[in-house]
């Protein structure tokens, strides 16, 4: 049964994704990955027809592989229509030599109703019912009844990435974080856990570990909050090895924002040469 699932951006849809394919009993099959939003339609029929997207390697698609349409609410028009017609859609057995004319399980992903869209004729009817045989809708972090088991595994995990131990967190830190809308979702808690252990450096981690964001909010001098928007600016830049789209991601703002801080706060790249006059295309 093809899934459609829906979620706000950075609340986990990839991951659900990956664990429906990791629990059917052809796990060790290959798990393929299009993004919609990437492709034109040309390309997204040759990923899809040759089994090439990324995570799929040079396997060809297979009678078991797992198709996952990440971002299909981005599809234009023209890729709707190009999707619906690859014969890869079909539920299909495997052709002759045993390629595959069809996915063993199509999962796909989105942030917005696709209903109400196809209601507002922005999405093909017959593709909705194509990839959504069944609906998940993922909550966003903030209104997860798990949060602080979140919290835990997402500090734990991204403390084992940097070969720390297990984070010891001070029960003010924790308050703050239940506290914290989550706008990125688990994206923005994955960035805040990774600036404060590396902060906290294997102490336990308090406030004055958190990013900006986090912080308790009070009446701040101008000097004062510019350094923590340089502060939070840098970190970001850090975390995301100087790129400038991932860092705008991990802050919240666009790219050209970001750029225009750049160059407000006078910032460069260590040791790289990387200068603010970066062309906001470039990066």
């Amino acid at each position: 049964m093809p899934i459609l699932i829906l979620g706000e951006t950075g609340s986990g849809k990839s991951a659900l994704a990956r664990a429906l394919h990791e629990d059917c009993i052809d796990r060790d099959a290959p798990f393929m990955t299009v993004n919609c939003a990437a492709l034109p339609p040309a390309r997204l029929a040759e990923e899809v027809a040759d089994g090439s997207g990324a995570g799929a390697g040079s396997v060809p698609a297979a009678g078991h592989t797992t198709l996952f349409l990440d971002q299909v609410d981005a599809l234009t028009t023209g890729a709707q229509a190009t999707l619906l017609g690859l014969p890869a859609l079909d539920a299909r057995p495997a052709g002759p030599g045993g390629r595959a004319q069809s996915f063993g399980r199509i999962v796909a992903a989105g942030s917005h109703n696709l209903a109400a869209r196809v209601r507002a004729g922005r999405f093909r009817e017959d593709l909705y019912h194509r990839i959504a045989g069944m609906t998940v809708e993922v909550p966003a972090l903030r209104d997860r009844t798990d949060l602080d088991l979140a919290i835990e595994r997402v500090f734990r995990d991204e403390a084992r990435r940097a070969v720390m131990p297990p984070p010891r967190i001070d029960p003010v830190v924790l308050h703050a974080l239940r506290s914290h809308d989550w706008p990125g979702n688990f994206r923005e808690l994955r960035y805040v856990a990774r600036i404060a252990i590396a902060v906290a450096d294997g102490e336990p981690i308090t406030l004055a570990a958190l990013p900006a964001t986090l912080q308790p909010s009070a009446p701040t001098a101008p000097g004062a909050r510019a350094d923590r928007q340089r502060a939070a600016i840098e970190s970001a830049l850090e975390s995301a090895q100087w790129n400038v789209r991932h860092a705008a991601q991990l802050l919240h703002i666009s790219r050209a924002t970001l750029h225009h801080r750049i160059r407000t706060f006078e910032l460069r790249r260590p040791g790289k040469g990387w200068s603010t006059n970066t062309h906001p295309s470039a990066t």
